[in-house]
């Protein structure tokens, strides 16, 4: 049998304040330990920061309320957990990149040509970069609007980018560390 325990709109306030501490309960596949999604407002303070400021974006948004922004924020439960990257080069603890061209969540994005350059968190120096190939609109009379979307093996250096414009273009993007310097001699 099932108990109820409670019942909320999709705009109520205890609800929002639940899926922001709590969100890892929230998304399908958390009765097991190892599906804790790696970033989370739940379990990190640079993700918690990030839904906040959306929250707050979305709530002084021309036209926008705190009602508004919970609702729009509380529709995206349940959260599925294969629409989370687990790559450790998305966990916000670890890289800072700008969240406008990528995100842990994989969906597409608006493509924008130009470099998504990652930073160490902790230290703030430059780390690496994800180039993608320019896309050129041949018909400029379209409201065509390109997109991007990004897939992060789980733990290798290596991701798959997938632009959508005119033609797909699918690019494979691999971190090849330099080969070890040979030593003198024959």
């Amino acid at each position: 049998s099932t108990d109820v325990l409670a019942v909320y709109e999709n705009c109520d306030p205890k609800l929002f304040m639940m899926l922001y501490w709590f969100m890892d309960y929230f998304h399908q596949g958390s009765q097991h330990a190892h599906s804790q999604l790696i970033s989370s407002p739940s379990n990190n303070i640079y993700s918690r920061h990030q839904f906040w400021f959306l929250y707050q974006v979305l709530t002084k948004a021309k036209n926008g309320s705190a009602t508004d922004a919970r609702r729009r924020l509380i529709n995206h439960i349940p959260v599925s957990s294969q629409s989370y990257s687990c790559s450790p080069y998305l966990d916000v603890a670890y890289f800072w990149y700008d969240d406008r061209l990528l995100s842990i969540l994989e969906r597409p994005k608006r493509y924008q040509n130009m470099p998504i350059q990652f930073f160490c968190r902790k230290s703030g120096t430059y780390k690496f970069t994800v180039r993608m190939d320019p896309q050129e609109n041949p018909d400029s009379s379209s409201n065509a609007k390109p997109q991007v979307s990004f897939i992060f093996h789980p733990n290798d250096p290596f991701a798959i980018s997938i632009q959508r414009f005119y033609e797909t273009v699918i690019n494979f993007h691999v971190h090849l560390k330099s080969p070890p310097s040979r030593p003198n001699g024959p």
